[in-house]
């Protein structure tokens, strides 16, 4: 069956990994780098960007829910 073919290849037993090839300085491996690099800090860039926006909205929740109490203390206070 097609299956076990891929179960073995998800297993890593027709993974054969040589480091000297890997670590071989080509372009291929250079350029790899790099990109792996880039995409990692555009990851980086999102995450903080979310990171803000989460904070922006927290602290705006809390200013309307700070003026809301305000007002109905005001509401309360002259009724």
């Amino acid at each position: 069956m097609e299956l076990d073919g891929l179960d073995l290849i998800l297993e890593g037993a027709d993974m054969k990994i040589n480091w000297r090839d890997l670590l071989d300085p080509t372009l291929e491996n250079v350029l790899a780098l790099v990109l792996t690099a880039l995409l990692a800090y555009a990851v980086l860039l999102i995450a903080w960007q979310l990171f803000i926006v989460a904070i922006a909205i927290t602290l705006s929740a809390l200013k309307y829910s700070v003026i809301a109490l305000i007002l109905l203390g005001i509401l309360i206070f002259l009724i």
